[in-house]
């Protein structure tokens, strides 16, 4: 949804009412406070369902997950990197110019996007620069077909 409303109106005015909040959300997931989401090295984040039903297949006997889903939850990382390339080539590519400290912040994400980017789309190849693709994009491209 933020995504969509920085396309409409502007990264600039959408950064005026949510950067705040997004900022928060960041560095609250990036400074490792989750209790259950960890960004590893390679950028992706992991986290841990073998006690407690943490993904969409939630089913559960006596408490326990019928599924467990644990490591490097697809759906997770998807939104993860899209939140990512969200920010850096929308949002805060806007107000770089503005912003004497988000050219720092926009170059901490594209690192971190380019390493998960590294681990999901290394293997593939098509034409498609780093700085321009996002995860919706490269599935689009990679399958054909929207998500």
């Amino acid at each position: 949804c933020i995504q969509q409303y920085a396309k409409l109106v502007s990264g600039k005015e959408c950064y005026a009412k949510y950067g705040t909040l997004l900022n928060e959300i960041m560095s609250y997931i990036l400074a490792g406070k989750h209790p259950n989401l960890f960004v590893h090295d390679n950028g992706l984040v992991y986290s841990s369902g073998h006690e407690k039903a943490i993904t969409w297949m939630n089913s559960t006997i006596d408490g326990k997950p019928i599924v467990p889903r644990s490591g490097y939850i697809v759906e997770f990382n998807a939104l993860w990197y899209n939140a990512l390339k969200t920010l850096e080539l929308g949002i805060y590519k806007d107000i770089n110019q503005v912003t004497v400290g988000n050219n720092e912040i926009n170059n901490n994400l594209y690192e971190l996007s380019q390493k998960i980017y590294n681990q999901w789309f290394v293997d593939f190849e098509y034409p498609v620069t780093l700085k321009e693709t996002t995860l919706f994009s490269s599935v689009t491209f990679l399958t054909g077909t929207l998500i």
